[in-house]
């Protein structure tokens, strides 16, 4: 079975079984306690976090240029910091979950990664190339 599960049911689909398994980083695995209802971890490194700033744009427009600096200023840098701090329970989670009883391996990210090549074309070509290195400065190479 394949579909959406609310946050607020994900512990239990998977101890009724209804689901195998779940994709989220490993603090929200950690606060759900989801290692009590799920025997296997894989690290695949694949996830990511966007962060999404909205605006109106009649209001964005209105505020005088230097309000705007500062709000893409401070976007910019919490942004990256609550991605160390991300990093950072990462890091610590996949010790703390083998040591709740989880088996934790690292996927070899390789093997399905080489079969994403016609993906990551597609998305290159409707990106175009100023998006892509943009995007590519940002992430690191991606898709070879």
């Amino acid at each position: 079975m394949a579909g959406y599960v609310p946050f607020n049911q994900m512990y239990d689909a998977l101890k009724a079984r209804s689901y195998d398994g779940q994709s989220d980083p490993l603090g929200v695995v950690l606060s759900l306690r989801l290692y009590e209802v799920q025997t296997y971890l894989s690290l695949t490194a694949h996830w990511w976090s966007g962060f999404t700033l909205l605006a109106n744009d009649p209001v964005w427009r209105a505020l005088p240029r230097e309000m705007q600096e500062v709000v893409e200023r401070n976007a910019e840098k919490f942004t990256l910091l609550q991605r160390e701090d991300i990093e950072q329970v990462n890091a610590a989670g996949a010790e703390e979950l083998a040591r709740r009883g989880m088996s934790v391996n690292t996927a070899d990210t390789d093997s399905f990664g080489a079969r994403l090549g016609s993906f990551y074309a597609r998305w290159r070509e409707k990106a175009g190339p100023s998006t892509w290195r943009l995007l590519e400065a940002y992430a690191g190479e991606i898709g070879g």
